[in-house]
């Protein structure tokens, strides 16, 4: 392997180390500070779990109000009368 090659492949194991230091990020679920890769988004799995499901419910909500107001009810009305 030549020197440049060795070089190389050491400077990409050094750079995850280097994207690391002095990153401070915010969890956007929490909004806890946390040391991360510059992608990361949440502190913790449990936030990141909490995060996709509130989307997911605000999705499904969004779609049950969509298809009260298609038909010309009230969304709780619609999801009584369902239950």
């Amino acid at each position: 392997m030549a020197v440049d090659t060795l070089e190389t492949v050491r400077a990409a194991d050094r750079a995850p180390e280097a994207e690391r230091a002095g990153t401070e990020r915010i969890c956007e679920q929490c909004g806890a500070p946390f040391q991360g890769r510059r992608d990361k988004r949440f502190c913790c799995d449990p936030c990141r779990t909490r995060f996709g499901r509130e989307r997911k419910e605000r999705a499904v909500q969004a779609t049950i109000d969509q298809l009260a107001q298609m038909a010309g009810v009230d969304a709780t009305e619609m999801l009584k009368r369902n239950s």
